[in-house]
């Protein structure tokens, strides 16, 4: 059923409704979209594929190891929480 919401969100680049750069809100909207439906009628959470799961936490940790050497750390700290975030929200949608 929820793919009639899917099939809706897909549609709006389509016809011009979204520009690029504001079709992530759309896949982090299906994401959590998605996550409430598994929660709510399947009672569980979703399943992560185990190999995509390892690499998007080796790419986080080194997005936080980053700011270890780096000249603006502030910066690398904000850039590392809005990587973990992508990753988070992607996961789930993926």
């Amino acid at each position: 059923m929820y793919w009639i919401f899917v099939a809706g969100f897909v549609a709006l680049p389509v016809f011009g409704m979204v520009a690029g750069p504001a079709y992530a809100p759309i896949v982090f909207g299906l994401g959590g979209m998605q996550l409430l439906y598994s929660v709510l009628f399947h009672r569980r959470l979703p399943q992560f594929d185990p190999t995509l799961l390892a690499i998007a936490i080796a790419f986080a940790a080194l997005c936080w190891a980053s700011a270890l050497w780096s000249i603006g750390p502030q910066r690398s700290l904000r850039g590392a929480l809005e990587m973990t975030a992508i990753m988070a929200g992607a996961l789930i949608f993926l």
